[in-house]
């Protein structure tokens, strides 16, 4: 009896989704456990940079956003012990959607930093500013209902049977 992963184990996003249910159709343990380990020790990379930049004031946003950029290229690097390009594709699109995420919130820590430098009183340091979520930023539910969707209307303009949904 082979054993399935819960659709969910990647992540809500269309892409785990898919890469589960890619995994689970080919039932071979071995590349399940290669994806998985990509995966997990990928986010532990990501969750310890993300927690260093949040909640300790040593590491700045350009540092933070240089760190993005290294762990991205590792993860590219990382997928190719995967013989498979489709699932090579689907882990780094699981992977870099998250990275793009914080991506986007240095961009926005780096265009507020000169207005608070210029509102900075002579003498005092500037504030940091962290990438941290914006007041309007979509929350993760909201984020993946708006991937799903693209999917679906990525899925009725190809043709193509909606089956992850």
């Amino acid at each position: 009896m082979k054993k399935q992963l819960d659709p969910h184990t990647f992540g809500s996003a269309p892409a785990a989704i898919y890469l589960t249910l890619i995994l689970n159709k080919q039932d071979e343990p071995l590349v399940t456990r290669k994806v998985s380990r990509i995966i997990n020790e990928s986010r532990k990379l990501l969750n310890d940079v993300v927690d260093s930049h949040y909640y300790s004031d040593h590491m700045s946003t350009s540092s933070f956003a240089k760190l993005l950029f290294i762990i991205e290229n590792n993860i590219r690097e990382s997928v190719f012990i995967l013989a498979d390009k489709h699932l090579q594709d689907l882990v780094i699109n699981v992977l870099v959607g998250e990275i793009k995420t914080y991506k986007n919130r240095t961009q926005r820590a780096a265009r507020i930093k000169p207005c608070v430098d210029r509102l900075t009183p002579e003498g005092q340091s500037p504030m940091m500013i962290k990438a941290v979520p914006g007041k309007n930023e979509q929350t993760r539910a909201q984020r993946v209902e708006w991937l799903r969707q693209k999917s679906r209307e990525y899925l009725d303009r190809k043709g193509k049977i909606n089956t992850l949904y």
